[in-house]
């Protein structure tokens, strides 16, 4: 999953890092725990601030400069993804024969295809599973920026942009919904795309000024109904196929208006500093939690022990990644599209796209 904290062209606002922490301790408590589909709605959370922020970041990059270079975005999302990614793919590696991993999941986790691997070929991918959300969003934007970028190019106004991803959005959802009934909607990578599309609707949303302000109580409407669906499915009230329909349209609402405003009350608790430092680390916080269930698990110890043993390992594992791998990642990243962008290298930097 993306987890670009800031850019330049956005701004830092801690309250998208704080609906990451909630969205990444819904998924923690989904795999600690179990018999409630918190994971799933986690992981959607993410999509949708995913395809807000790079759709934002592209859209403003398209209206600086003209253009949208797909090399320098692809060399931005590898320095920033990958480093950590690569060091959990070796760390499972190197307990293949104790977790029962094999060379066929370290691949898929590696070229971005768990989903692929998990839905089309039925394969067991074991403690490296939980890649199919990174695998999920990487799929997407091998598309999405051809999208903006043939828009430009034949001048499609931004507004007719807005409702060719809205239907799109509805068509993946829909799809998912359908889908669940046969049971293949959960990785499914065309039915999983909806959240990450409805993300770019409300940036295209932002940008046309479509919304301009979004009132307080749509915003608690929106989270209001996003927790009453999981209160619900926990119950067993909400079937899955309705839960991530539900919890994508309960968070654009609530995304929206901490974008278009100040977003009062609802923002001072989602910049709450532990939350937001959860949601910080929250990408290195999802890397290395599901291997170390799967591998405590492995053990048979009990839900409380595992949880009592695999959490506060994957928070101190994921605070050491944030720091020392993330951080210099990005750093690099960004030195390395500095360095491509300089007067001298224009010429090597390639043509516009």
């Amino acid at each position: 999953m993306d987890q670009q904290r800031k850019e330049s062209s956005l701004g830092y606002v801690p309250a998208l890092d704080g609906l990451r922490g909630i969205a990444i301790l819904l998924v923690l408590a989904h795999h600690a725990y179990g018999a409630w589909d918190a994971g799933s709605v986690g992981v959607d959370v993410f999509f949708v601030l995913s395809g807000y922020l790079i759709t934002t970041i592209l859209l403003k990059e398209l209206d600086r400069s003209g253009r949208i270079s797909l090399w320098h975005f692809y060399l931005r999302r590898l320095f920033r993804l990958y480093p950590a990614l690569l060091v959990v793919i070796l760390a499972v590696a190197a307990l293949t024969p104790i977790v029962g991993s094999n060379w066929i999941a370290l691949f898929a986790a590696g070229t971005y295809t768990t989903n692929i691997g998990t839905v089309f070929l039925h394969l067991d991918l074991g403690p490296l599973k939980h890649t199919w959300s990174l695998a999920q969003e990487e799929q997407f934007y091998l598309i999405w920026p051809l999208f903006l970028i043939i828009a430009s190019r034949f001048q499609m106004p931004r507004k007719a942009q807005f409702l060719v991803t809205v239907l799109a959005s509805s068509g993946c959802i829909a799809l998912f919904v359908v889908a669940t009934g046969s049971g293949t909607a959960t990785l499914n990578p065309i039915a999983r795309m909806g959240g990450i599309a409805a993300g770019c609707v409300v940036a295209l949303a932002l940008n046309t000024g479509i919304i301009r302000t979004v009132r307080a109580w749509l915003m608690w409407a929106g989270a209001g109904v996003g927790i009453c669906a999981i209160i619900m499915n926990s119950t067993g009230l909400v079937d899955a196929a309705i839960l991530a329909p539900v919890v994508i349209l309960g968070c654009l609402p609530l995304l929206a208006g901490l974008m278009a405003g100040p977003g009062g009350a609802i923002a001072s608790i989602l910049s709450c500093p532990p939350l937001v430092y959860i949601g910080v680390i929250s990408y290195s916080l999802y890397l290395w939690h599901y291997p170390l269930f799967y591998f405590a698990q492995s053990l048979h110890l009990g839900t409380w022990l595992t949880a009592a043993i695999a959490l506060p390992v994957s928070f101190g594992l994921a605070a050491l990644s944030r720091r020392f791998i993330e951080v210099p990642g990005m750093a690099l990243g960004v030195s390395r599209v500095k360095l491509r962008t300089s007067p001298r290298n224009t010429e090597k930097a390639g043509a516009p796209v």
